[in-house]
């Protein structure tokens, strides 16, 4: 007896390439989403094909945006990005050439910029102890501790 509340293959195929047309998904994004669809793996294996085939689904181009999207618009760090990527099971090369694209000067500047902000708020009693909350803060946010490092000792301010 077939599932009411699943839907032919077709129709997904149609619903999931319009979903694509408007924003970047990942292949693990679409069986997600084929998965809460009630699809069979063998329909789903179909769809993800023929979106990939027609272009509507690109790993690289997945990782490329979503990389540029979280560094520019939420200024998360490499370490931060990387780990989300890997948690949608993308390739370790699409996501080391996303991840090359940032520009490494601007991610240091930024990154000042955060702990400037942050070392405002902070309540230490030694510079080892504001050292170490800085530190923390920026692993938080997706950075990584030799950058970190690097940043706190050029700035005076820090």
């Amino acid at each position: 007896m077939k599932d009411p509340d699943a839907i032919l293959p077709e129709r997904a195929l149609e619903r999931l390439a319009a979903l694509c047309a408007r924003a970047e998904y990942c292949e693990d994004d679409i069986r997600r989403k084929l998965n809460a669809m009630l699809m069979p793996d063998n329909d789903s294996d179909r769809i993800v094909a023929a979106l990939r085939r027609d272009g509507y689904i690109d790993d690289a181009r997945y990782c490329r945006a979503f990389a540029n999207e979280k560094w520019e618009l939420n200024h998360w760090g490499k370490t931060r990005i990387r780990t989300e990527l890997r948690y949608r099971h993308l390739m370790e090369d699409d996501i080391d050439h996303a991840l090359a694209e940032i520009d490494m000067e601007e991610y240091r500047k930024e990154l000042g910029k955060l702990l400037r902000a942050k070392v405002r708020t902070i309540k230490a009693e030694s510079l080892q102890e504001r050292y170490q909350k800085l530190l923390r803060y920026a692993a938080s946010r997706g950075f990584e501790p030799e950058v970190t490092r690097d940043v706190i000792e050029a700035d005076p301010e820090l």
